[in-house]
């Protein structure tokens, strides 16, 4: 099935993007390299959102390392499903990239 990055309603996270802040708040285990290494930014994660709502092949596309990375697809990968993106009314599987912020 074709991939789509623009669809005519965007899939979305249960409960909405607030909901996965504090998803991804609550999930979210600074990791000690990083934290002894004072590390900060932001790991950049793309991800499929398949047209059944599951999230499928997570990868990074902007990294700071320090176990950061690591973190990120963990919680990505623990994601629940979502309400799937949509073209001509009809579920579709759609790329979608978000940024994890990593904040002492």
């Amino acid at each position: 099935k074709p991939i789509y990055e623009a669809v005519e309603e965007v899939p979305e996270f249960p409960g909405g993007f607030p909901a996965m802040q504090d998803y991804l708040r609550n999930e979210i285990k600074y990791p000690t390299l990083a934290r002894v290494n004072k590390i900060q930014g932001k790991v950049f994660i793309s991800f499929i959102i398949d047209s059944e709502g599951n999230v499928t092949d997570p990868g990074i596309v902007g990294s700071i390392g320090f176990g950061c990375d690591e973190e990120a697809l963990r919680v990505v990968s623990g994601f629940p499903k979502w309400k799937p993106g949509t073209n001509d009314g009809k579920a579709v599987n759609v790329k979608y990239v978000i940024p994890i912020n990593f904040a002492l």
